[in-house]
């Protein structure tokens, strides 16, 4: 009976593993800002990859006229959104109000 037990937990660790390596493979993204000009601005739920950070926790990306910067983010208390991009060292912030739920995309 323990062996059955033990195959089992070890089956269902298996597959809760796949299943966070899936999500985390698959990034979504949660809210996107387009301005007049089509400068768009999408943030994602994966972590941020940039190493020189340590307090801005989300992965962000701005694309403006065809090329895409990747960056990161994080939601201040008082509603505004943080990024940084490490390619140029570019420093944001856009309150979260220009954001709108990203579905469908």
């Amino acid at each position: 009976m323990k062996k059955l037990i033990g195959f089992w937990l070890l089956i269902s660790a298996v597959v809760l593993a796949s299943a966070l390596a899936a999500n985390t493979l698959r990034a979504e993204p949660i809210a996107i800002s387009v301005d007049s000009a089509g400068t768009t601005v999408t943030l994602y739920t994966d972590k941020c990859s940039v190493e020189a950070v340590s307090n801005v926790f989300y992965r962000v990306t701005w694309t403006e006229r065809g090329k895409t910067f990747e960056g990161c983010y994080t939601i201040s208390n008082a509603g505004i959104v943080l990024m940084y991009f490490s390619e140029d060292k570019t420093v944001a912030a856009a309150p979260v109000q220009v954001f709108r739920p990203a579905t469908g995309i």
